[in-house]
């Protein structure tokens, strides 16, 4: 090989190299995805949902970018993400949200559940029935336009954070006469079956009992799809890339056979 020819394809070869691993390089800022931290009576922290995991280990691996995952009570984790602090999980649209976010492809569907104590649950057959009742909602927390839009209006509201021991404490103590709940299970047994044995932590003179304190309404009250969102004006590459991810995701065995989709 001629020698001026070695040196030519030598140089070629550095410059791509170099090249190469100046695109390799993280130059790029990390994406911060921010989330609702749940705590248990004690204050600690209760582990992220499987589901939930899995997505961000998907999301994680197959972004392109350096994950970090923060925790706050949901009501800061939303003013952090309007204030453009980060990609915020786990939130539903409504009017007033999508003047602010601008939000990825749904990922999944959460149930708006009506819980009340057993001895109650068939006073609560339809929306009809919450006129001038007294519903636990937490802080900074959408349940579908209908229900938001009849806040105060045609039942009457009180805020909590997102632990459910205290939520389900005011329930028990008639502080309030029902809550709505967000929950990913298809099993309205299973859902109460969680509650009931969080309540026998707070009331242990009623473990011995076969009978239930908590019942789930048989009527879903609302169903929101559950998405990422960024602030509107914030980088739009970040959340076409999450979308990409979506897609991708939402074709995957594991994704199907656990009817995330749905």
């Amino acid at each position: 090989m001629p020698f001026k020819l070695k040196l030519l394809l030598i140089s070629l070869f550095v410059q791509a190299l170099g090249l190469s691993e100046i695109q390799a390089a993280p130059t790029d800022e990390p994406v911060t995805i921010l989330f609702s931290e749940e705590l248990n009576e004690k204050g600690e922290q209760i582990p992220i949902p499987v589901r939930t995991k899995k997505v961000f280990t998907y999301i994680e691996k197959n972004i392109g970018h350096k994950v970090v995952f923060k925790q706050y009570p949901w009501a800061r984790a939303l003013n952090m993400a309007e204030e453009g602090g980060g990609v915020i999980w786990g939130i539903s649209q409504n009017e007033e949200r999508l003047k602010k976010f601008r939000f990825s492809l749904p990922v999944y569907s959460d149930r708006v559940l009506l819980i009340t104590k057993c001895k109650d649950k068939a006073n609560y057959s339809s929306i009809n029935d919450l006129k001038g009742k007294m519903i636990g909602l937490v802080r900074g927390t959408i349940y579908g336009n209908e229900l938001d839009r009849m806040r105060n209006i045609f039942y009457y509201t009180d805020f909590d954070n997102n632990r459910i021991e205290s939520r389900l404490q005011k329930l028990m103590y008639g502080r309030v006469d029902a809550l709505f709940f967000y929950s990913g299970s298809f099993s309205n047994a299973e859902v109460e079956k969680n509650l009931n044995s969080v309540s026998m932590k707070l009331t242990p003179d009623q473990a011995s009992k076969a009978e239930k304190l908590f019942c789930v309404n048989d009527k879903d009250f609302a169903t929101l799809n559950v998405y990422f969102a960024t602030k509107l004006d914030a980088d739009n590459s970040v959340i076409d890339r999450i979308n990409e991810v979506i897609l991708k995701m939402k074709k995957e065995p594991w994704f199907v056979a656990r009817k995330l989709n749905k």
